[in-house]
């Protein structure tokens, strides 16, 4: 055990070798090749610590890693990408470089152009949903969220359309969860899902026998609700029509 320390800690202290991982990366675009280079990438973040990971951002392997999500087709890759940015989320400071790095619009191009079928929205989607769920936990993040729309990066739509089209549960509880976080602690992008659209989507949701009770409430309570502290007036007029000759 404490010689696998002391090699570890040889690993994690080699900028040399971080730095090789960020040429490798850049250098070979074959996806299967990204994939395993990922894998112990992925696998070094578990066994890390604070340092490696900031020497990871420090040294731009993350930047790379989220400039080639737009290009992704590998599900693995995805999978991989997301694990270690998320494994590094919890650094504030992490998330403020990770959006300057372009991290949403990396996300917003694979969620917008990927297949829909069901059988791919669970493997793909829901890994950069979770990404996407954890970053919009800070107010900073919405409001990047809300500036790059103009842009063409319109993420709470792309949200809204997964949440209309999916008929999957686990990727309804994570979307339902992004949105949840979205509205939470800031009205930034409360506009953005205070439409006749999204109000009509959720109340097909909640009337759903597939989905469970509890999902249910929570996108009563953790979403109508929440869009009420915005504007209850536009709210109002948004439920009438559910609530006409009730």
């Amino acid at each position: 055990q404490e010689m696998r320390e002391k090699l570890l800690d040889q690993i994690f202290s080699d900028e040399g070798l971080i730095k090789a991982f960020g040429e490798a990366y850049e250098k070979n675009a074959n996806e299967i090749y990204r994939t395993n280079l990922t894998a112990v990438l992925k696998e070094m973040i578990f066994s890390g610590d604070v340092d490696f990971g900031s020497s990871l951002v420090s040294s731009d392997v993350t930047k790379k890693l989220i400039e080639s999500l737009p290009n992704c087709k590998n599900e693995e890759l995805i999978n991989n990408i997301c694990t270690i940015l998320l494994n590094l989320v919890p650094d504030h400071t992490n998330v403020v470089t990770f959006c300057e790095q372009g991290v949403l619009q990396g996300i917003y191009t694979p969620l917008n152009t990927w297949p829909n079928k069901q059988k791919y929205i669970r493997i793909e989607k829901g890994f950069l949903l979770q990404l996407l769920t954890k970053l919009v936990e800070e107010v900073a993040i919405k409001e990047k969220m809300s500036d790059i729309i103009d842009n063409g990066y319109n993420l709470p739509e792309e949200l809204i359309n997964i949440f209309e089209s999916s008929k999957d549960l686990s990727t309804m509880n994570d979307v339902i969860e992004c949105i949840k976080y979205a509205l939470k602690d800031s009205i930034v992008l409360h506009a953005n899902f205070c439409n006749q659209r999204f109000i009509d989507s959720c109340f097909v949701k909640m009337k759903s026998d597939w989905l469970p009770l509890e999902d249910r409430v929570k996108i009563l309570w953790s979403i109508v609700t929440r869009l009420s502290y915005n504007n209850p007036q536009k709210l109002s007029a948004l439920l009438a029509p559910h609530f006409r000759g009730q």
